[in-house]
């Protein structure tokens, strides 16, 4: 059985990381998978510091690896830094800035499983969708005057976004569809299950949130498998807290990768072939007539 590398990079979080590695390390013991836990502390200005060498001290905590940033380099630059030590074939993209339910693993595991009928494919990547977030009354309204023009123009009409909590996330939705090819419904979601292989094709250029786009937008490109799932929140007592965004990076972030996306091999002869603007998502609706 694969074994799962939980990768939480952290700023300003010391309330929250004893309980939450502690509710992560009884979940998955209840899976009797092999695991480890790496924490990243993306340069925190409270006791985050204290409370993870506390944490490592203690034989609790034995599959508990963890690293420092001395300064704050973003939410992507926290997984660079911790993907080359992982040692399992599972890794998981999780953070504290949301609710994300522990016990909401499994149904990420359960996804993976699946395999193309056709091709006999396995799921590569399952995005975690939190389709309890509002959608905003003023960017629903101007979405559906999108959707319905290019029903008009293009004779196709677009699935509705779900999952998204503001204007501003609104507009990235639709600037990834465009630039990307992306069809999820929630692409910054920060609960993610990716296999090592995946990872391991591509050269990570990110250091903002936009890594969690990145890692989409290469793996359709190189014609992985993907499935999204819905996940909930206020299942059971997860603590979170929020972490202020970087807005500057993020955008430096998605022009680079739109510029140039870079891989650490070429395409095999045996990948199948894939338009990078058709995604294979497996959750993805038909378009309504």
């Amino acid at each position: 059985m694969d074994g799962i590398s939980i990768l939480l990079p952290v700023y300003n979080q010391s309330n929250h990381l004893t309980k939450a590695v502690s509710i992560w390390q009884e979940t998955v013991e209840k899976l009797k998978r092999p695991y480890e836990i790496i924490v990243i502390n993306d340069g925190s200005s409270d006791s985050t510091r204290d409370t993870l060498s506390t944490m490592q001290a203690n034989p609790k905590y034995s599959n508990l690896q963890i690293f420092h940033h001395e300064t704050r380099r973003g939410y992507g630059a926290s997984l660079r830094t911790a993907l080359p030590n992982v040692q399992k074939e599972l890794i998981l993209l999780t953070s504290l800035r949301y609710p994300y339910q522990p016990e909401e693993l499994r149904k990420l595991l359960d996804a993976l499983k699946q395999k193309n009928e056709l091709t006999g494919q396995q799921v590569a990547v399952v995005n975690g969708c939190r389709l309890d977030l509002p959608y905003v009354g003023g960017a629903a309204f101007r979405g559906e005057i999108l959707r319905y023009g290019t029903r008009i123009f293009f004779g196709h009409l677009p699935e509705k976004p779900q999952g998204l909590c503001s204007q501003y996330s609104w507009s990235r939705w639709w600037r990834l569809r465009l630039q990307f090819g992306l069809k999820f419904h929630d692409t910054f979601s920060e609960f993610k299950i990716i296999r090592r292989e995946v990872l391991e094709r591509m050269e990570l250029q990110s250091d903002s949130e936009f890594l969690l786009a990145e890692i989409l937008a290469k793996a359709t490109f190189l014609g992985f498998l993907m499935d999204e799932v819905p996940i909930a929140q206020n299942q059971s007592p997860m603590p979170w807290g929020a972490e202020p965004e970087l807005p500057e990076l993020f955008r430096k972030d998605r022009s680079e990768v739109f510029r140039k996306q870079k891989f650490k091999q070429k395409l095999r002869s045996e990948d199948p072939p894939c338009d990078p603007m058709l995604p294979t998502v497996l959750a993805d609706p038909a378009p309504t007539p």
